[in-house]
């Protein structure tokens, strides 16, 4: 907290333990998932007015810490997607990594996960993320 502006950081989620993607050249999920291990979220009603001081403008920081590696000069595109159901898919994610994300249905938990694709199939390729933390920031 800081008492100079009243603002806070609040540690919404933390990774568990790391987890490795191998190599894949449509778009997938590499930071969880749901029934294998736990997903990131922004939890229910954390942005619904009148259940907080300031829902309106709420910042939220996600930290990915981890590494690629690639034996066939490959690439990896990443992209970012909020999803309330939390099932990964190639289409219909809210992508990107900074702006005003619409169409969030604040009183619902709405998963954040981290796509990418390699745009050329090896065994050598894989992405493993060790850290992964997601801030609220009032």
């Amino acid at each position: 907290m800081s008492f100079n502006t009243g603002t806070q950081a609040e540690l919404l989620y933390t990774l568990t333990s790391s987890i490795t993607k191998n190599t894949y050249t449509t778009q997938a999920a590499f930071t969880g998932v749901l029934g294998t291990n736990t997903v990131c979220n922004i939890p229910a009603n954390w942005l619904l007015p009148g259940t907080n001081p300031n829902p309106l403008g709420r910042s939220l920081l996600l930290e990915l810490w981890g590494t690629t590696a690639t034996t066939a000069a490959a690439t990896l595109a990443v992209a970012l997607g909020l999803d309330p159901t939390g099932v990964p898919t190639t289409t219909g994610q809210r992508v990107g990594f900074t702006g005003t994300h619409t169409g969030i249905d604040p009183r619902v938990v709405n998963y954040v996960e981290v796509f990418g694709t390699w745009n050329a199939s090896a065994a050598g390729n894989t992405t493993t993320v060790q850290q992964m933390f997601l801030w609220g920031l009032n």
